[in-house]
């Protein structure tokens, strides 16, 4: 097993994550993982401790965000009763038994049940399982509703990308490229209706202005008119979707 490599700075410590095509350095921080630096395989500490004392404000400032983040949020769990937002509504968290030989997630009148085989009861405390589990549920549940509804609202704007996508991203909840091709976020899952179509029409209206200009939001009002309350609501539940990072 390859031993982590950690790299002591201030107060904190950092994971080296090497990688022979990195070409930049670059700093990852999480509230619920490890704090890390990308390098390339080359780069030596020394350079790196440089690298995090030039950016040291850069450092403190979010460090403090995610500070403050800890202590408004709390990351649901997998036990009875602990609530996951799906669609933007709340769901209770339950346990079933099933005679089927997999785990699997399923939503049912206000419930997220996570069913564990009959035969394998010590899967009960195995969270690890069921984060891997939630996650493709939720992705499953995500790829089947965001296409649909992508294509959907192309057709009532008048809006045609060539390719809707589904990807993974930390921070971004949607990308349009000069191929018209519109990837959206499969976390948006846990927001409600109205969030989404505003994520989708969004990246919708960069089909015609690929940029943020006067022409590109006078576009977005015509599809969505209330879109700055809705940028402050996303805004707002963005840590909604942290519990789908989290690291067991």
């Amino acid at each position: 097993m390859q031993n982590v490599e950690v790299l002591k700075f201030q107060q904190h410590s950092f994971v080296i994550v090497r990688k022979q095509q990195r070409r930049s350095l670059m700093i990852k921080l999480h509230p619920d993982k490890p704090n890390q630096v990308l390098a390339n395989k080359t780069v030596s500490q020394k350079v790196i401790h440089d690298f995090l004392l030039s950016k040291a404000s850069w450092i403190d400032k979010n460090l403090k965000k995610i500070e403050e983040y800890r202590a408004t949020y709390k990351l649901p769990a997998f036990k009875e009763g602990e609530e996951f937002p799906f669609f933007g509504e709340m769901k209770y968290f339950a346990l079933a038994r099933t005679k089927n030989k997999k785990m699997r997630f399923q939503v049912e009148e206000g419930f997220l049940i996570c069913y564990v085989p009959d035969d394998k009861p010590e899967w009960v405390s195995d969270f690890e399982k069921m984060q891997v589990e939630l996650i493709s549920f939720y992705k499953k549940e995500a790829l089947k509703y965001l296409v649909f509804r992508g294509w959907e609202l192309s057709q009532l704007t008048g809006l045609k990308p060539s390719d809707i996508k589904i990807q993974t991203a930390r921070t971004r909840w949607g990308s349009c490229n000069s191929q018209k091709i519109i990837n959206l976020n499969w976390k948006l899952i846990v927001f409600a209706y109205r969030l989404i179509d505003y994520v989708i029409i969004h990246e919708l209206c960069h089909l015609r202005h690929l940029d943020h200009s006067d022409a590109f939001w006078n576009l977005v009002a015509q599809h969505c008119p209330n879109y700055q309350d809705i940028q402050v609501s996303l805004k707002q539940q963005t840590t909604q979707a942290a519990f789908l990072d989290r690291a067991i």
